[in-house]
């Protein structure tokens, strides 16, 4: 049976290692699931795609600038949303866990040779999904390599015999190479949008 693709951005594997809220940059709207990285004056923005850029985790709630829900009728932060500072909830561990799909806009496909190897992260059309709610964050199969990367590939996200094989669209487990917390220049480096 073939892979579906369901690209749900940098999805956090449970338990979450650790959750840290942080002030978001309202500039950029910002989706569940999406990579971020903290700039340097303390604010959550948008993370960039490519192996010279650092991510810091995924967001996986937002709340007000008092503490509560933000208030709103889509299911994703827009830039304008929120009174004051609205608030994200990053994992934002080392070492934590995510699924990440590999995205297939080329020749590439990643197989079992790939395992341990290092990739980046793109974005489908847009870099998130406004009726979901949901970051298309996806691998970029295109530039796997062993040398550098912003994703360690551990292997196959584990599932029913039949549904998730190596090829299009697989739901790869990977921890973060790139991470901010990981590299002294990664705490000095925003790498974000």
């Amino acid at each position: 049976m073939a892979n579906v693709s369901f690209p749900r951005g940098l999805f956090p594997v449970r338990p979450y290692r650790r959750v840290t809220y942080y002030v978001a940059n309202t500039i950029t709207a910002l989706y569940l699931y999406q990579p971020v990285v903290l700039e340097s004056a303390g604010i959550i923005t948008r993370a960039t795609c490519g192996s010279a850029y650092f991510v810091l985790g995924a967001v996986i709630g937002f709340a007000d600038s008092n503490g509560g829900h933000l208030k709103r009728e889509l299911p994703y932060m827009q830039k304008t949303d929120g009174d004051g500072k609205p608030w994200v909830a990053v994992t934002d561990h080392p070492e934590q866990e995510y699924i990440l799909e590999a995205e297939t806009g080329d020749s590439a496909t990643l197989n079992q040779s790939n395992i341990g190897n290092l990739a980046d992260f793109t974005y489908l059309a847009t870099t998130g999904n406004t009726t979901t709610g949901i970051s298309t964050a996806c691998l970029d199969a295109s530039g796997v390599q062993a040398s550098s990367g912003q994703f360690f590939l551990i292997g196959l996200q584990a599932a029913a015999a039949g549904e998730n094989a190596y090829g299009n669209y697989a739901k790869w487990r990977v921890l973060i190479n790139m991470h901010q917390r990981n590299s002294v220049t990664g705490l000095n480096s925003s790498g974000g949008v």
